[in-house]
């Protein structure tokens, strides 16, 4: 599945190595990364706002939308856990995946986008 493509087994990756994929990389400047980062929280307000209305189906475009932007960016960045994460989001809204498949593919989204804001604070 989708899902488990997104993130495959990590049992031998050490917990250093897990968070290093969360930090921003490159000769960035702290401004340019903080702006990258409020993105992000914006962004996560968004969703958040999205999964609470009870609306996720409707709003799948939206969801979308934020998603490709993501997948763009964080190659970018050097964040490919979070690039992967979103294309493999914005592929199945675009495919038309199941409702249960996007709805886990967004949570992993969402924790990918907190975990990055929390690495790089």
């Amino acid at each position: 599945s989708r899902v488990q493509t997104a993130f495959p087994q990590t049992e031998n990756i050490t917990t250093e190595v897990i968070r290093e994929s969360y930090i921003i990389k490159g000769p960035f400047s702290q401004k340019v990364k903080a702006i990258f980062i409020d993105d992000i929280k914006r962004k996560l307000n968004s969703l958040h706002e999205i999964l609470q209305s009870g609306a996720f189906e409707h709003k799948q475009d939206e969801i979308k939308t934020i998603a490709h932007g993501f997948k763009g960016n964080a190659g970018y960045f050097e964040l490919f856990t979070l690039e992967n994460a979103a294309k493999l989001l914005d592929n199945a809204i675009k495919e038309g995946e199941s409702q249960e498949s996007i709805e886990a593919l967004t949570t992993i989204f969402i924790e990918t986008l907190k975990k990055i804001v929390a690495a790089n604070q």
